[in-house]
């Protein structure tokens, strides 16, 4: 019983410690670049695993370029006789972005979904 009370104790405490250290790391202005550094990346840090408690997904990919519908190929770009053709987005199967010089060069599966770049 005596080791099951010393170990709540020093749990309680150590709590308290990391308690104490974060309200310091949040509240007090640390002077010199080390320290103003150190309490920029821990407030980072904090917010980021705030975050993920709240489980708000990351905005996808797909949504940040304006992916077309799949029922509809992508819109063909008007150009001016003699201006460069664009170059193209595309997203793989595995979520990565790629880059093509011309819309021949994007894989057949990913042609539809290719974005035109814009200059």
């Amino acid at each position: 019983m005596k080791k099951l009370t010393g170990f709540f104790f020093w749990t309680i405490v150590f709590l308290l410690l990391l308690l104490a250290a974060d309200q310091m790391m949040m509240r007090v202005t640390f002077t010199g670049k080390g320290g103003s550094e150190m309490q920029a990346f821990y407030r980072d840090f904090r917010a980021r695993l705030f975050r993920l408690i709240d489980a708000e997904p990351e905005p996808s990919v797909e949504s940040v370029i304006g992916k077309a519908p799949p029922d509809k190929p992508a819109p063909a770009v008007k150009r001016a006789p003699g201006e460069p053709e664009p170059r193209y987005l595309y997203v793989d199967k595995y979520g990565e972005l790629h880059f093509a010089d011309r819309l021949e060069e994007v894989p057949a599966a990913y042609r539809r979904d290719a974005q035109p770049l814009s200059e």
